[in-house]
C-alpha cells in the first residue's frame, strides 16, 4: 500500500508534498496535494449598530469569501446571535445581504428612526461631563457655606477621581470582581465616615430652617460624591445629574454673590452638554462636516429654544420664599452688647444720644457708617459715603429697609424714644405690633414679603426690616421696641445672616385716598407724640403747609402737595450749607437755603404735615440698592443710606414717602415675572445702542459663518486627504448613483446589479468596477496601481456616458 498506494495526510503535514514511490515507479515527479487533519473555523462578526450598514456587509461577505477560498469552515454571527454555518458562497452572498438590512428612512421622519443604545452603554466622556457637572454643584454649594480652598480642591478631586474608576471598570467589562469589591467598600466607609461627621451637627438643631442651613448640605455633597462612584450607566448617570440640579439650585438659593450668573453658566452648560450625551448613541462612522444648511438649521432652533424659554420666563412668577429654602440666620463672629435694648456701636458700645452743637460740622459721630444708625442725628450731618457694598438683600420686591424711626425734634437733631422694648430669644421671634401698626385691613390686600439680609459689613446691632415685620429669624436674642424699630442682643458684624418675615398692605393710590382726611382729627395716645412740632418751628413754615394742603381732599392728597412741592423747589445737595447758629434747620432749609440731602428733606415733609394734624416720624435706613437680575439678590451700597418720612394711615398704619427716592407703594411693585428684568434690560439696550447691538450682532453671525466655511474646508481637505483617490472614486459611483435615482446603501456587487438594471449597456463595466473596488477595500494582497485606477476611472466615465 505504501509502494502504490497514498497514505492519508498526519498532523504537520504540508498541503502539497511529492510521493516517492509512485515517482520512482512511473519515472514522472508526482506531486500530491491533500487538506491537513486540522479544520480551520472563522468566525466572523457583524456589527448591526454600523452607521454604514452596506459597507459592513461587505466587508462581512469578503471576509467570509475569503476564508472559504482557504478551505476554513466559516460562520457568521450577527451581534451577541448564535453563529450561522455557510457551506458556499451562495449561503455567505445570502447571508450578507440580510445580516443587517438597510434602515430606509422616509424624508422629514430621521428624528423618529434615531437609534438607541442600550442603558447599559454609557460613554467615557458622558462620565467626564457628568463629573464636571456634579463637582461644579459641589463648588458652588461649598462657596455659599464659606468653605476653604483645600475642601474646593478636595470636592473637584474626588469628582475626577470617581470618573476614572467608573471609566476603567466600564472598560475590563465585569472583570476583576476583586477591584469593584474594593471600591465599594472603600466609597462605603468614606459614606459612613461622612454621614457621621454631619450627623454630629445634629445636636444643635432645633428646626427645620437649622436642618437645612447645617447638615443638609453636608448630607447633599455626600450623596454626590458617593454616586460619582455608582455612574456606570445611563441610568445613574441620570440620577447623578438629577442630584446635581438639586445641589445647584440649592446653592443658588444660598449665595448671594454676583458671580452667581456665571457659576450657573458654567454648570448649565456642563450639566446640558452631559444631557446630551448621555441620551444620544455613540457615533462610530465619519463626523458629518458642517454646512451652510446645518448652520442655519443650528441658529434657527437655538433662537426658537431662546425665545420660548424667554416667554417661559415672563409667565413664571418670582418665588416669594418660602424662608426654609435659604440661609435663615447665621453669625461668623459674636460680639455681645453692654446693655440690652440700648444702640451700640459696632464694637458692642452703647452710643449715648448726642446734643446739640452751636457750631456742628460734617464729621460727626456715625455708626456702621451712617448718623441715623444711633439714638439721635443732627440733620446737619450727612457724611461721606462710597459705593462700598454694605449688605445683599435676598427680596422678591422692593422696599425701604428701614433700621430708624424717629419721634422727637428740637428744631436741629432728632431722637427715639426712650422705651427699649422687650426681648425675646432666637431664633424664631414674633415681632408683636408696635405703637401705629395695623394688622388687619378689609380695605387693602394683605400678604408676606419675605427678605434675608447678608451683611458685606460691621454694623450695630440694629435689625433692617420691610414694614410691617412680623417674624424674625436669626440667633440672637431681639427687642421689639414700641416705636416699631428692631434691635438684636449682639452685634450685626461681617457675615451675618438674618431673615424677617414681613406682612404688607397693597397700598395703592386709591386705596391710601380713600382712608379720608385725617388733618385735625383727634389721634388718640400713644400717636399723639407724632404731632407734636419743636418750639423752633417758624410761622411761615406753618403758614407754607396750609397753603399747600388747604384744596387737598384726602390726607394722601396732602402728603402729595407737599411732597411735590418740595421736589419742585429745593434742591438735593450733599454740600447744603449748614443752618444759622440758633436757626431752625426746617426753616432754614425751605426759605433760606433750599438745598438739602435726605435729612434735611425728610424732616421739612414731616414737621411741615405734624403742622397740619397729620401724624408722621422720621425713617432711616436704606433704600432697595440695585437688583441682580440673575440672583434677584438686591445690592445695598453705603451710598444708599437714607432718611425718608413714615404718615400713618389708619386702615394700613404706617406708609414711606420720599421725595428723593423712587420706591414705588407695595401695591404697585408687585412681584414681576423672572424675565421681566431681563426683557427690561433687552429693551434699553435696544433702544440706547440699537446700532450697535446690530453692528455686532451682524459681526458675530458673520464670524460664525466664516468659522463654519473654514471649519468645512479643512475637513473637506481631511476627507480627500484620509479617503485617498480611491476612496473618493468609490464617493463618486455612489454620488452619481443617487442622482440617477439608485438606492446606493448597499454593497458594491448589488450597486453593479442596480446599475444594469437602469442602463444595461453598463453591466459590464460596472461589474468589473464593482470588483476592483472590493478588491481595493478588503483584499489584503492589494498593490496600488496608476493603470489600475486610471482604468477604474475609464470605467466609470464609460457608465455615465451610457446612461446619458
Amino acid at each position: 500500500a505504501e509502494l502504490d498506494g497514498v497514505r492519508r495526510g498526519r498532523e504537520g503535514d504540508g498541503d502539497a508534498a511529492v510521493h516517492w514511490p509512485t515517482s520512482i515507479r512511473t519515472g514522472t515527479l508526482t506531486v500530491f496535494e491533500h487538506r491537513p487533519t486540522i479544520t480551520t473555523r472563522w468566525v466572523v462578526r457583524a456589527d448591526p449598530r454600523a452607521s454604514n450598514g452596506g459597507s459592513e456587509a461587505a466587508r462581512v461577505r469578503w471576509t467570509l469569501q475569503e476564508g472559504l477560498r482557504r478551505g476554513a469552515d466559516v460562520w457568521g454571527v450577527v451581534g451577541d446571535r448564535p453563529a450561522v454555518p455557510l457551506r458556499d458562497h451562495d449561503a455567505i452572498a445570502r447571508w450578507s445581504a440580510e445580516c443587517i438590512p438597510p434602515v430606509i428612512m422616509p424624508p422629514g421622519r430621521r428624528w423618529r428612526h434615531q437609534p438607541r443604545e442600550p442603558d447599559a452603554v454609557l460613554p467615557p466622556t458622558s462620565r467626564w461631563w457628568v463629573a464636571a457637572a456634579s463637582a461644579l454643584s459641589l463648588l458652588m454649594l461649598a462657596k455659599a457655606g464659606s468653605a476653604s480652598i483645600s475642601v474646593s480642591v478636595g470636592l473637584v478631586a474626588v469628582c475626577a477621581v470617581s470618573a476614572m474608576v467608573t471609566n476603567a471598570l466600564a472598560e475590563r467589562a465585569g472583570r476583576d470582581r476583586w477591584l469593584r469589591t474594593t471600591m465599594r467598600t472603600v466609597v462605603g466607609i468614606a459614606a459612613v465616615l461622612g454621614i457621621a461627621a454631619s450627623l454630629r451637627t445634629v445636636g444643635g438643631v432645633t428646626s427645620v430652617t437649622g436642618a437645612l442651613a447645617g447638615p443638609m448640605p453636608k448630607m447633599l455633597g455626600i450623596l454626590v460624591l458617593m454616586h460619582g462612584f455608582e455612574c456606570a450607566d445611563r441610568r445613574s448617570a441620570r440620577a447623578g445629574l438629577a442630584f446635581s440640579f438639586v445641589v445647584a439650585a440649592y446653592a443658588a438659593a444660598q449665595r448671594v454673590d454676583p458671580l452667581i450668573g456665571w457659576w450657573l453658566l458654567a454648570w448649565g452648560g456642563a450639566w446640558l452638554m452631559a444631557v446630551s450625551r448621555a441620551a444620544h448613541p455613540r457615533r462610530s462612522g465619519p463626523r458629518r462636516v458642517p454646512t451652510i444648511r446645518s448652520f442655519t438649521i443650528g441658529a434657527t432652533r437655538a433662537a426658537v429654544l431662546a425665545a420660548a424659554t424667554v416667554a417661559l420666563l415672563l409667565t413664571v412668577q418670582v418665588p416669594a420664599g418660602p424662608v426654609s429654602l435659604g440661609r435663615p440666620a447665621s453669625f461668623d463672629s459674636i460680639v455681645p452688647i453692654d446693655t440690652a435694648g440700648a444702640i451700640t456701636d459696632t464694637n458692642g458700645q452703647t452710643v449715648p444720644p448726642g446734643q446739640t452743637d452751636p457750631q456742628p460740622s460734617r464729621q460727626g459721630t456715625q455708626v456702621g457708617g451712617y448718623p441715623g444708625f444711633s439714638s439721635s442725628f443732627d440733620t446737619s450731618i450727612r457724611g461721606s459715603f462710597t459705593d462700598e457694598v454694605v449688605m445683599r438683600v435676598r427680596s422678591p420686591e422692593p422696599d425701604f429697609w428701614r433700621g430708624q424711626t424717629f419721634s422727637r425734634f428740637d428744631g436741629r437733631q432728632w431722637y427715639v424714644d426712650d422705651n427699649p422694648g422687650r426681648g425675646a430669644p432666637g431664633p424664631d421671634v414674633a415681632i408683636p405690633p408696635a405703637d401705629g401698626d395695623v394688622s388687619e385691613s378689609y380695605r387693602v390686600e394683605n400678604d408676606e414679603l419675605v427678605q434675608t439680609y447678608y451683611l458685606a459689613v460691621d454694623h450695630p446691632n440694629v435689625i433692617f426690616a420691610a414694614y410691617r415685620p412680623t417674624r424674625v429669624l436669626i440667633d440672637a436674642p431681639v427687642f421689639a421696641r414700641p416705636d416699631g424699630a428692631l434691635r438684636s442682643g449682639v452685634v450685626m458684624t461681617e457675615g451675618a445672616v438674618y431673615t424677617v418675615v414681613s406682612e404688607r398692605h397693597r397700598v395703592t393710590d386709591a386705596s391710601l385716598r380713600e382712608q379720608g382726611d385725617l388733618r385735625w382729627l383727634t389721634v388718640a395716645s400713644p400717636l399723639d407724640r407724632y404731632l407734636q412740632v419743636p418750639a423752633s418751628t417758624t410761622q411761615r413754615t406753618r403758614d407754607l403747609a396750609t397753603q399747600l394742603t388747604f384744596r387737598a381732599g384726602s390726607t394722601y392728597d396732602a402728603v402729595l402737595a407737599i411732597q411735590d412741592w418740595i421736589g419742585a423747589n429745593t434742591q438735593y445737595d450733599l454740600d447744603a450749607p449748614i443752618p444759622k447758629p440758633g436757626a431752625d434747620a426746617v426753616d432754614d432749609f425751605l426759605f433760606e437755603s433750599q438745598l438739602g440731602f435726605c435729612e434735611q428733606i425728610a424732616s421739612a415733609l414731616t414737621i411741615m404735615l405734624r403742622t397740619q394734624g397729620i401724624a408722621a416720624r422720621v425713617a432711616t435706613g436704606y433704600v432697595p440698592g440695585e437688583r441682580d437680575s440673575v440672583s434677584g439678590v438686591w445690592t445695598v451700597r453705603s451710598k444708599d443710606a437714607h432718611a425718608w418720612t413714615e404718615v400713618w394711615f389708619p386702615d394700613t398704619g404706617w406708609q414711606a414717602f420720599d421725595p428723593t427716592a423712587s420706591v414705588p407703594l407695595a401695591g404697585n411693585a408687585a412681584a414681576g415675572s423672572i424675565g421681566s428684568g431681563l426683557a427690561t434690560g433687552a429693551r434699553e439696550a435696544a433702544r440706547e445702542h440699537g446700532a450697535t447691538v446690530v453692528r455686532i450682532v451682524g459681526v458675530v453671525a458673520a464670524s460664525l459663518l466664516a468659522l463654519v466655511l473654514l471649519v468645512r474646508l479643512v475637513r473637506a481637505v481631511i476627507h480627500r486627504r484620509r479617503r485617498g483617490r480611491w476612496g473618493l472614486l468609490q464617493d463618486r459611483w455612489r454620488s452619481r448613483s443617487e442622482s440617477l435615482g439608485i438606492e446606493p446603501d448597499c454593497s458594491n456587487p448589488e450597486l453593479a446589479r442596480r446599475w444594469t438594471a437602469v442602463a444595461p449597456p453598463a453591466a459590464g463595466p460596472a461589474v468589473e468596477l464593482a470588483g476592483t473596488l472590493d478588491r481595493v477595500a478588503f483584499d489584503p494582497s492589494w498593490i496600488d496601481d496608476d493603470d489600475a485606477f486610471d482604468r477604474a476611472r475609464a470605467l466609470l466615465d464609460e457608465m455615465e456616458r451610457v446612461r446619458r
